[in-house]
Parts: C-alpha cells; structure tokens; sequence
C-alpha cells in the first residue's frame, strides 16, 4: 500500500471510529485508539506498539493531514484527531484533492528532488504505509543538473 492510499484508509477509520461513540464525536480519536481499530488484533500492544511501523503509519498519516487541512485537533487537545469539514465533504473521493496537490507545475530540478524525497521517505508495508525522515546529506549524495548548479536544502550545500 502507498502513503496516498494509506492516509485514505485512516482518514475513513478516523470518521468510522468517531461515530462509535457520542464521547469520541465530542473528544476526538487518539492515535492508539485508531490504530487498534485498523489493526486489530495484529497491533502489537505496549512499547511495542511504539516502537512499530504502525505507530510510524498512523502518527505519519495524520502529521500530514493535519498539515493540508484534512484532521484538526479538538480543541485544548495535541493528543486527539477528528476529521475536518473539508475531509467530511470528500470523503470517498480523494483524487480531486490529490489533484489540486499534484497540480504544481515544477522546474526539472524541483522535480527531481521530489522525486528523490519520496524515493527515500516512503516506506510501504502489505496493510500500512508512512514515512521516514530523510536527511539533507542523504539527498546530496545525488547531484541536480549534470553539476551545473549548487542546490541547497536546509543551508547545506552539494
């Protein structure tokens, strides 16, 4: 599974596991909640579950949608997620969204990075998805146009 398919599958969950209850609709979902939801049975429990992929899934998923408007915080609450209208009014049909993201016209070596940061951030599992840090010397192993131009990221230099 890709992250974009991933953050589809937790953002319909986030809005199933919201409805269960009138104290979750009120308070919103935290992370251990819907990852047991999605899970089940598999998510392993403790600090085990910290220190696992689904925790990196599910805590990737929502950074990101939080960050472009499609989970929001209850408020008073850092711990807690719930949908946003903007998710409640797409809800079932991503792409126009993926769309409008994916709709930047990019230079070459724009492009290339783009391409470079999602090769090395993206990790993908049979049932999750998220994403990994990746280091500005990490990209810089890799030069943008044949040399011709210095890149920088984050203040480094190639």
């Amino acid at each position: 599974m890709d992250f974009v398919d991933w953050c589809a599958v937790l953002l319909n969950k986030l809005a199933e596991v919201r409805l269960t209850s009138p104290d979750l609709r009120l308070s919103g979902v935290d992370q251990p909640t819907l990852a047991k939801a999605i899970f089940g049975s598999e998510l392993p429990s403790g600090n085990e579950y910290w220190e696992s992929t689904y925790d990196l899934a599910v805590a990737s998923a929502l950074q990101e949608m939080l960050r472009i408007g499609l989970v929001e915080h209850p408020e008073g609450d850092d711990f807690t997620y719930r949908p946003t209208s903007n998710a409640r009014a797409i809800a079932g049909d991503f792409i126009p969204l993926w769309e409008s993201i994916c709709n930047v016209t990019l230079q070459s070596d724009q492009e290339d990075l783009l391409q470079t940061l999602n090769q090395k951030s993206e990790r993908r599992s049979e049932d999750h998805a998220w994403l990994e840090e990746v280091h500005d010397k990490d990209l810089m192993k890799k030069t943008w146009l044949g040399g011709h131009r210095i890149l920088r990221i984050s203040g480094s230099r190639a």
